[in-house]
């Protein structure tokens, strides 16, 4: 991370930034520098809109708010390269961004994990006995209910309570923490291996089943963040996705927030020798 200006962490990247060669370069600017002449927007989704440059083909993301005059960029995030991104943030938002609040949104992790084969999960991951399970679902669901109810009841580590990368390695699938923390306040900058994705359910009894791969596929997808305009992201992604189901167990929790939803779960994924 680099910037033409002094600006402070709020905690959540910290644990992310280091000093040796880093694997995508992000380089915040101050003030609004892209011609946007030219360019054709390729969709938008809440307060972002996607526009794509003729001559490279290279992706521009504007985060819009609302002006006297309508709709106006407060920041443009730039693909320079497949490693290197620029963030040009408007004048009217420099105070926000430098008091550290806004650096999340400001990243562009859901292309840059698309580069590098990776999905954005929205879940709560944990870690116990080397071993790593995805809670995912809806806000509110209880993701990182349960993840605090394996750190109670079975001394599990929560290594993120909003939103986890999930990517297949040599050795197999693993899931990171990124700096998402959600309500939880938790991001570590830490993987582990992948043994489960469990989908959450709120219910009044505590039952749990293993989702068929199409019901799989539906779920995962559903919960991650898709620009349906990007044709090569959006393929890159579902193949992603087609062949995380193949080899990592999926199942569908209904639970309520006790512990008899930990030991059903731990049952199943944990047999007895």
């Amino acid at each position: 991370m680099e910037a033409d200006f002094e600006w402070k962490d709020n905690g959540n990247l910290s644990p992310f930034l280091g000093d040796g060669v880093p694997d995508v370069r992000v380089k915040l600017l101050e003030g609004i520098r892209t011609d946007f002449r030219g360019m054709k927007s390729a969709g938008r989704q809440n307060w972002t809109e996607e526009l794509q440059e003729p001559a490279s083909g290279r992706w521009v993301r504007v985060l819009l708010r609302k002006g006297k005059s309508g709709l106006r960029p407060k920041a443009v995030l730039a693909e320079k390269s497949d490693d290197f991104w620029t963030v040009e943030i408007a004048e009217t938002y420099m105070e926000y961004v430098k008091s550290g609040k806004a650096f999340t949104e400001l990243l562009p992790l859901d292309r840059i994990a698309n580069r590098w084969d990776a999905v954005m999960l929205h879940s709560s991951l944990i870690c116990r006995n080397g071993k790593g399970i995805a809670f995912s679902g809806p806000s509110g669901v209880g993701k990182s209910t349960q993840a605090a109810l394996w750190k109670t009841f079975e001394n599990a580590e929560i290594l993120n309570g909003d939103r986890c990368g999930i990517r297949k390695k040599k050795q197999g699938w693993f899931g990171y923490g990124l700096p998402y923390a959600g309500s939880s306040g938790i991001y570590v900058n830490e993987s582990t291996p992948l043994s489960a994705i469990v989908v959450l359910r709120q219910a009044e009894e505590n039952r749990l089943r293993r989702l068929s791969k199409k019901e799989s596929f539906s779920c995962i997808y559903r919960e991650c963040y898709v620009m349906n305009w990007d044709r090569e992201f959006l393929e890159r992604h579902v193949s992603i996705i087609q062949r995380l189901v193949e080899e990592v167990p999926v199942y569908m929790l209904y639970c309520r927030p006790d512990r008899n939803s930990v030991e059903i779960l731990k049952k199943e994924i944990e047999p007895p020798a």
